[in-house]
Formats: C-alpha cells, structure tokens, sequence
C-alpha cells in the first residue's frame, strides 16, 4: 500500500538527516586581511588569523573536544577533558592553557602562553612545552625542538596586529604580508630565504612595506 511505502521512504529520509548531522562538521574561516575571534560550545575560545580555517563536529565537541587547524590560530582552552588540535603535520593536546598553534606551507611550530602543551608529530615524535617554550618541526625527519621565547601577557603580536619576526626567511614574511592585506608580492628570484628581523603593522601597506624592505635595502 501506498500509505507503508511513504511511510518507509519518511523514515529513510529521518535517518539520512539525522546522520548527516551527527557527521557533518563545521567550517569557520578568517579571510584575507581579517582576524576572527570564534567562542565553542565548550567556553574556549579560538582566534583565527587570516588566510586559516577550524573544522569541528559541534554535536559532539563537548564530549571530545577535536578539532582540526589549517592556518594560524591563538586557544584559550576552558579548562576540563582533553582539548586537541590536529593539523596536518601533527597534534596538540592540552587539558587547560593558552597556546598558538602554525600549521601552513611546511611549517609546524606550537608557541605555549600559559599552562603545558603536548605536541606530537604525525610520525608520533612527541615533547611537552610549558609557558614561555616553543616547540618547531624539522620538516627533514619531523623531529620536534624546544626553545624559550618571551610571551606577552596577552597572547601573540598578531591578536592586535602586529607581525614580529626573528631572523626569518624573506619568504615567510612575504606570505604573512600577503593575507594580512589580501595582495599578492612576486618576490625577485633569489630573496626567498634572505634572513629578515623585525616587523609590520596592519592597516597601512605603504608604512608595511617600508618596515620590510629598508632594512634589507629593498625596493
């Protein structure tokens, strides 16, 4: 009858909608030149920097507590269960601190601000950072090395638009200048790897671009 088969197909239709959305995930993205403060389910909060993306199961991120990085992103983790972030080139796992987390264009480096962080590499090569360390992946063998830095009170430069870097390669900061106003630099053949210190501002190419070149003596 005409009734059970409509009755069948509505049931059918239930299960794929209810499926769907115990496995879709959400996708939170921070474009070119902007900076997105995201607060999840759980009272964490994450702030993207531009050009990154978080991706996450909200149904049931307050019993897991996964989500998954593409970018740059600065965590205020509520303290509780474990909290992790995946990315493609390894892991970080905390119960309750604040950290920054680099994961674009081969680089992988967790920068911990308050608390103990545990990093892992995707080859499962694992050390534990406190506040005031930082953590950076060789790309060669992804072995994990530890170093000390200075934090602010506040969490990195670049939550209120600042761009610092130490003896860095020209390219990297190119790319960062590139998101942050939405451009595009062809860099000469032959500047990619010339070591720059120092930093930028957003809100004013010009004056970005001179703070970058000058000390290099750049055009």
């Amino acid at each position: 009858p005409l009734w059970k088969w409509g009755l069948a197909a509505a049931a059918s239709f239930a299960l794929v909608v209810w499926f769907n959305k115990i496995t879709s995930r959400d996708h939170l993205f921070a474009q070119a030149g902007e900076k997105k403060e995201i607060k999840l389910t759980d009272e964490s909060v994450v702030t993207l920097n531009a050009g990154s993306m978080i991706s996450y199961k909200s149904t049931t991120f307050n019993q897991d507590r996964v989500l998954r990085l593409d970018g740059e992103a600065f965590f205020n983790v509520k303290p509780g269960s474990t909290f992790t972030v995946k990315t493609d080139y390894g892991s970080v796992t905390v119960l309750g601190t604040s950290f920054n987390v680099i994961s674009r264009q081969g680089i992988f480096e967790v920068n911990c601000y308050t608390g103990k962080v545990k990093v892992e590499t995707n080859k499962q090569t694992g050390i534990v950072i406190t506040a005031g360390e930082r953590s950076t992946e060789n790309q060669n063998d992804q072995t994990l090395t530890k170093s000390a830095f200075l934090p602010a009170a506040t969490g990195p430069e670049w939550l209120t638009g600042k761009f610092v870097f130490e003896n860095q390669p020209l390219s990297r900061v190119i790319s960062e200048l590139e998101r942050q106003y939405g451009i595009k630099v062809n860099l000469e053949k032959g500047l990619e790897h010339v070591p720059y210190t120092g930093l930028f501002e957003s809100g004013d190419l010009a004056k970005a671009l001179y703070l970058i070149t000058w000390p290099l003596h750049l055009k």
